[in-house]
């Protein structure tokens, strides 16, 4: 058989063991091991920069990545035309390590780990241009895995979760694809002279030389990727599974020994757009909506049983009393107040307070996930709340918010008691009026009603004022009219008139567009006189001013919406775009009616909260709509929810509820399923309902919904996969069995006639085999001795396939047809008879 050599020469310096050049065994259309090796190298390559891109929040190097990886693998494995020297590459990974060295340096402390990644794919992007051997492949598989292990911590999301099991398999299939590629060729070196060309050496080395070139001589029968891939890839996958099986056991059984949490450290925490400490009106331009994560809130009873949230939640956030014109500005800003008091842990409540408010409505636990953020450090909540000794948090008590202790890199998950929901078994909703949580000083009253004056001390809301009062006389009228009599109204009905104002008349409209308003007009002026059209925080402004106009104490909250809960999870998944701004109305102790009267409220007096933007739910438009990709976007959200709460989030008390615990109670329920009194009373009940039309129908029903079908669709995967696995261990037993019943005991070895025949035959001849050799190398210097010998030549060649005999009986456990036998029997007696005239020949 004549050798097969590589297309092009590998120059080495000294020999060494080299893989052969790049998709050197194609066969026809047959896609080479090799070559689907080299593409599997290159997607790991992709995958690892990708990881880490998303850690970092970057595009480019995962797309430079990707360029580089499908460019090199046409340009330099398959073409030849650009493969880069280990003098190139020196210099080219000098150069990387330089850039690394200078952004080391000037980066900051928090984002010095970027620079050395981005090395890792400087020098990944340089090996991918060099020509493959052995050592080449081994370097970009250990890169792949150091940008892997560095993107783990940066990023931990669902997407990188899933990416990287994508990974493992894709590992996994190229480590036996490499195993099979490095077995595969034998090898001997063989010297020859050889000139290079000018772009050869430039890129390939520096001129004529003697070099060793690497021959290979491949197995007798070339594989292929057809051959290979559906043993690979399914060893592959099974070992994934396993592994993934493996891995999340002892993840979740491993008992966690503190609070701590496996969380992410961002490189750049976010801001929130849509949300800020201070609102300033009058401004242009569309109001950007993001879409990304605030936070994630549930809410538990006291035995920790989800509840369900009715209508619309406000989560508060920041508390602004202070309207400044000035400066040719027109916003609200936190309160300055010089009493102001921080408290850790929750507000110092006094006991009578803290007595009054706990029996006043049934607690409810907000149980929430904070993200990082850059600046913000805002507690966003359901008010009033308070948590516990919790030294992550602080209370402002003078603005009525909880905020978080910086640094704030890293997610928060905090557990508050809030008593701002009425409770009736599993639902809840949520209160308008709640009580003050500390008494209101005479300055911080009068400041919630103050109006701001103009820079001559003129009135800048006199249109503002003169609304106010209409709007209040009319309805007193109507009112005088319907009664007999003028009793007047109470603060608490004022205050819903103004609201009711904005909510019902068609001159209000709601945009995110900024309207043009001038500097003639305050923008609050001006929305009310000439341009009834704006966002919430106009008409939470407008109604604020309106309420202090008639000596009504009011203030801007800042904070979030929530109108719907996750269906799967029953979480809100609050988002940038979500952030509101609504109205509180102070109402003294007096002014609650009685309805709404609880102990708390009758010692510091009552919030009421308004909403005054009409069509509240306008902003919300994309998430109204109940369909098909509603239902997906909801399973996507409470899948990220499960990975960022029970993977990433896993702590002590979460391992706890979710594994000890009712591990706990399956194991006393195996107990009780042994009890009689249990068979009493299940079984009867079982075949009642097995009959029952109405169980079957409500089962029809939980079916027909997007929930119940990706539950059935999933119940049909795990059992189709239940029974090929079965099937799979069963065909591998009987395989076992069958090699057993033809190898017999695993201690001794099965004997081949034939072969027995073969050795025996050579070594009358001279040509015995060593004990160091395996049947393929006996064979291969047999057929070399023979080649020697002139007259022998033309059965040079029966050795190695009578050895291709031996390995498909003795270690393929194979049968051989009776066409296969007599071929054996052919070639043996076409030997023996060369053998023998050759032996004759030479006497």
């Amino acid at each position: 058989m004549p050798r097969v050599q590589p297309r092009q020469t590998s120059y080495l310096r000294k020999p060494r063991r080299v893989l052969p050049n790049p998709f050197s065994n194609r066969q026809g259309n047959a896609v080479s091991v090799e070559r689907l090796f080299q593409i599997c190298v290159a997607t790991l390559a992709t995958l690892g920069t990708l990881l880490f891109g998303i850690g970092q929040q970057n595009v480019t190097l995962p797309l430079l990545s990707a360029a580089a990886a499908a460019t090199s693998i046409y340009v330099t494995d398959i073409r030849g035309w650009l493969r880069l020297n280990r003098f190139v590459a020196n210099l080219g990974a000098l150069l990387a390590v330089t850039i690394a060295l200078i952004d080391f340096f000037n980066f900051d402390r928090g984002n010095q780990l970027l620079a050395l990644a981005n090395l890792l794919v400087y020098l990944q992007v340089i090996l991918l241009f060099q020509q493959k051997d052995e050592r080449t492949y081994w370097q970009l598989l250990m890169l792949s895995l150091l940008q892997v292990m560095v993107a783990s911590a940066l990023n931990f999301g669902l997407l990188f979760g899933v990416l990287l099991v994508v990974y493992l398999l894709i590992a996994l299939v190229a480590l036996a694809l490499f195993l099979l590629l490095r077995e595969s060729h034998a090898l001997r070196p063989e010297r020859s002279p050889q000139d290079r060309g000018v772009w050869e050496s430039l890129l390939g080395g520096f001129g004529p030389r003697r070099a060793t070139r690497m021959v290979v001589e491949p197995l007798p029968a070339a594989v292929t990727v057809k051959d290979v891939l559906p043993a690979v890839g399914g060893s592959a996958a099974v070992q994934c599974l396993l592994t993934i099986g493996l891995t999340t056991l002892f993840f979740f059984i491993i008992p966690r020994t503190g609070q701590k949490q496996l969380i992410a450290s961002a490189p750049t925490a976010q801001r929130i757009v849509g949300f800020s400490d201070t609102v300033e009106l009058g401004e242009l331009g569309r109001a950007f909506q993001s879409t990304r994560d605030v936070m994630n809130v549930r809410f538990f009873d006291e035995a920790q049983q989800l509840l369900t949230v009715q209508g619309t939640l406000l989560f508060r956030g920041t508390v602004l009393e202070n309207y400044d014109i000035s400066g040719g500005r027109s916003r609200w800003t936190r309160t300055k107040s010089s009493h102001a008091a921080t408290q850790h842990g929750g507000p110092d409540l006094d006991p009578q307070f803290a007595a009054a408010l706990r029996p006043s409505g049934k607690s409810v636990i907000q149980d929430t996930t904070l993200e990082p953020l850059r600046r913000e450090k805002t507690v966003f909540f359901v008010y009033p709340a308070v948590t516990e000794g919790d030294l992550r948090v602080s209370w402002s008590a003078s603005r009525d918010q909880l905020e978080r202790k910086p640094p704030v890199r890293s997610k928060l998950r905090l557990e508050l008691t809030t008593y701002g929901f009425d409770q009736q078994q599993r639902q809840i909703v949520q209160r308008r009026v709640n009580p003050v949580m500390q008494r209101l000083t005479a300055p911080r009253l009068q400041a919630l009603t103050r109006l701001p004056r103009g820079p001559g001390g003129e009135d800048p809301f006199p249109r503002l004022r003169a609304e106010a009062a209409r709007v209040l006389e009319d309805a007193a009228k109507e009112a005088a009219m319907q009664r007999g009599a003028d009793e007047g109204f109470s603060r608490l009905e004022k205050a819903r008139l103004l609201e009711d104002y904005f909510l019902f008349d068609p001159r209000f409209a709601y945009s995110l567009d900024g309207q043009d308003r001038g500097r003639r007009l305050d923008p609050v002026e001006q929305f009310i006189a000439e341009k009834p059209i704006g966002h919430c925080e106009y008409f939470a402004s407008a109604l604020t001013l309106m309420l202090r106009s008639q000596e009504i104490p009011a203030r801007v909250v800042v904070g979030f919406k929530a109108d719907r809960s996750n269906s799967y999870g029953g979480f809100f998944a609050i988002e940038q775009r979500h952030a509101h701004s609504w109205v509180e109305v102070y109402l003294r102790p007096d002014d609650v009616p009685s309805r709404l009267r609880t102990e708390a409220t009758q010692l510091y007096g009552a919030w009421l909260r308004l909403d005054p933007t009409p069509g509240g739910d306008a902003d919300f438009g994309a998430e109204s709509s109940i369909g098909l990709l509603t239902g997906v976007s909801e399973l996507l959200d409470y899948s990220q929810y499960l990975w960022s709460n029970y993977v990433v989030g896993l702590d002590a008390q979460r391992q706890g509820d979710l594994i000890y615990r009712p591990l706990s109670r399956v194991g006393e329920g195996v107990s009780h399923v042994f009890t009689k009194e249990m068979w009493q009373e299940t079984v009867p009940a079982f075949w009642k309902s097995l009959f029952d039309a109405e169980t079957w129908r409500q089962l029809l029903v939980e079916v027909l919904t997007l929930r119940g079908f990706l539950l059935a669709l999933l119940a049909v995967t795990l059992v189709t996969f239940t029974v090929w696995l079965l099937r799979r261990l069963v065909h591998l037993a009987r395989g076992r069995r069958r090699r057993r019943a033809i190898q017999g005991d695993s201690r001794t070895y099965p004997v081949v006639e034939f072969y027995q025949r073969l050795e025996k035959l050579l070594a009358a001849h001279g040509l015995a085999r060593a004990p160091t050799q395996t049947q393929h190398e006996f064979a291969v210097t047999i057929g070399g001795e023979l080649r020697a010998r002139g007259a022998l030549r033309e059965v040079a060649h029966l050795p190695k396939q009578l050895v291709e005999f031996f390995y498909r009986v003795r270690f393929g456990g194979k049968t051989l047809d009776k066409q296969q036998t007599e071929a054996v029997e052919q070639q043996l007696a076409q030997l023996a008879a060369a053998l023998d005239q050759g032996s004759a020949g030479g006497r």
